[in-house]
């Protein structure tokens, strides 16, 4: 029961993982298409 619910746990996590992933490419695309202005400091 409690080796199960870890494996789920590490499943939905790398799901997550995945996910933030996919979306951290797009921005990547995203801001790498996009002419970027650049920071002052």
């Amino acid at each position: 029961m409690g080796g199960f619910a870890i494996s789920r746990s590490l499943r939905s996590e790398n799901a997550n993982l995945k996910l933030e992933n996919d979306i951290l490419k797009r921005a990547a695309v995203i801001l790498g298409t996009k002419p970027q202005p650049t920071p002052a400091r």
